[in-house]
């Protein structure tokens, strides 16, 4: 897309929401507010003024002490900042603490941006290819690699084993009601 096509994709008049999961003391939404801010002026198609970050956790004491924070107070004054606690297997919309929104799936202007640092190697994850009209579902192990060693495993000392860890993927048909006994 030209820079033009991708500035339409932005309703420059309606908030800009970047959502970030699992934010723990807040550190990384300093950091990413602080680089908004100084580069506002050479954003292009991006409204800085409409830009809202909301720092979220699934635990009340992770959020309060964001909230307590000195250093995230102006971008709160501002607006720039929001909060909400969310659970993110079971919750599918966010109460922001400090303007009192609601935001619902579907319901904004503008593209939702997420950022999760360390949230998404917690979350229960699925792995499925498509092959020759097959769905297939992935099974994923971990072993070490016998060919990457030039002695046993059995020999490492613990925090070796590590440089020698490799994934291997197994794949399965699925049928068509695969997820018919989920708990959801």
């Amino acid at each position: 897309l030209s820079r033009k096509e991708k500035s339409n994709l932005i309703c420059h008049n309606e908030t800009l929401y970047i959502v970030e999961l699992g934010a723990g003391t807040g550190k990384l939404a300093f950091y990413i507010l602080k680089a908004l801010e100084e580069m506002k002026h050479f954003i292009s198609g991006i409204p800085y003024e409409n830009i809202v970050y909301v720092i979220t956790d699934f635990t009340e004491s992770n959020i309060s002490f964001c909230e307590g924070q000195t250093n995230l107070k102006p971008f709160v004054e501002t607006g720039k900042l929001d909060f909400a606690k969310f659970e993110a297997v079971h919750d599918t919309s966010l109460t922001l603490r400090i303007s009192g929104k609601t935001l619902h799936r579907g319901e904004l202007k503008n593209p939702l941006c997420i950022i999760s640092n360390y949230l998404i190697d917690t979350l229960c994850n699925d792995l499925y290819q498509v092959e020759n009209d097959v769905l297939k579902e992935g099974l994923v192990s971990v072993g070490v690699d016998d060919s990457s060693l030039n002695t046993s495993a059995d020999s490492l000392d613990d925090h070796e084993i590590f440089n020698h860890l490799a994934n291997e993927y197994k794949y399965r048909p699925v049928n068509t009601n695969y997820y018919s006994g989920s708990v959801r």
